[in-house]
């Protein structure tokens, strides 16, 4: 006789089943991006970003289903149980997976790898700031275009000017750095090698970061990507996130001065150079811009800008940006579906 279940499973994690909606998370947005060719970055970076986040909301979704389930002595609860008892569904995901039926050590990683988190955020903070302060402020006086440009460019955003520097480096290299107050650092070798135009086009694209506020952005993303360290597609899409906040940077560079060539330039000059230990450290700040990329990253962003200047801006999407962030809605409630139905 068949035994009948009279309580719910206490909550535990579906390991399993989040990665492979993570992973069907990454390649939905992925292949809607590039299958419908999304020309503008910005959705893209909320969509990358979103795709690191599913995991933990979705979390949160099953918990919030699992508080929020009838009692099981109720007719709905009833059914519920049933169904726990004989779909095959349920016996699938209940998986001999060590940390699944033990929420509580899971969170306690998660803790840890949040701290980890943190503590390399802060340790990078400080190594930055002895950078900056042993920059000097950048000579305007001898780039007055340059600087009636960004202000004008600044005050239109609403934004105040971000303190420019030269840092001593003569790798040609320039970062956002900071959460609350964004600095601009410039090396000296950005201003030995590229002409007044190229760093113009340079120094807008830095302030876009800070108009788009994209180190808090990174720093809160990247927050999650490291909790979820175990998770590749959270690499991935962290990769392919950094990639549009870039060419977002590069669309409100050329907007402003209108020469997409002198910023294809200034990239191209950069490859020209090898990159510096010293400075190599910086992209895996939370505080700055990511800026080290490989070279296949910043040719593509040279091949997009020269493509932009010989076909102008490209065509609408053929599909709506909803219907990604319909997918990402869509795979969030399947997060709570185990738990909805009792496995």
């Amino acid at each position: 006789m068949q035994s009948v279940v009279t309580e719910y499973e206490s909550y535990h994690f579906h390991l399993l089943y989040d990665a492979v909606l993570s992973l069907a998370g990454y390649l939905i947005v992925l292949v809607i991006c590039r299958r419908f060719a999304i020309h503008d970055p910005a959705p893209r970076v909320k969509l990358f970003g979103l795709v690191i986040c599913l995991p933990i909301l979705g979390e949160a979704a099953a918990f919030v289903a699992y508080l929020a389930r009838p009692d099981p002595q109720t007719a709905v609860g009833q059914i519920i149980l049933r169904f726990h008892e004989e779909c095959e569904f349920c016996s699938v995901l209940d998986e001999p997976v060590f940390l699944s039926s033990r929420p509580h050590l899971v969170l306690q990683g998660l803790f840890v790898l949040a701290l980890i988190s943190i503590a390399k955020s802060g340790l990078g903070r400080i190594a930055f700031s002895q950078i900056v302060a042993q920059c000097s402020p950048f000579p305007f006086d001898s780039f007055p275009e340059i600087h009636r440009h960004l202000l004008h460019v600044a005050e239109h955003c609403h934004f105040p000017l971000p303190k420019i520097v030269i840092s001593p480096h003569m790798m040609p290299v320039a970062v956002t750095y900071g959460l609350r107050q964004p600095v601009i650092v410039v090396s000296q070798g950005m201003l030995l090698h590229y002409s007044s135009p190229e760093l113009e086009s340079v120094l807008i694209h830095e302030l876009a970061h800070a108009v788009r506020r994209d180190n808090r952005w990174n720093w809160l993303i990247g927050l999650l990507r490291d909790m979820l360290v175990l998770l590749p597609t959270s690499h991935l899409a962290w990769q392919q996130m950094i990639a549009s906040q870039e060419e977002a940077c590069d669309d409100f560079s050329i907007f402003w001065t209108g020469r997409p060539l002198d910023l294809a330039r200034s990239l191209v000059k950069a490859l020209q150079y090898p990159h510096s230990r010293e400075l190599a450290w910086l992209s895996g700040l939370f505080l700055i811009a990511a800026t080290f990329r490989s070279a296949n990253a910043v040719e593509m962003r040279i091949k997009r800008i020269i493509h932009a200047q010989r076909h102008g801006p490209q065509p609408p999407a053929g599909v709506s940006v909803s219907l990604p962030y319909a997918a990402m809605v869509f795979l969030f409630l399947l997060y709570a579906l185990p738990i909805a139905v009792g496995c």
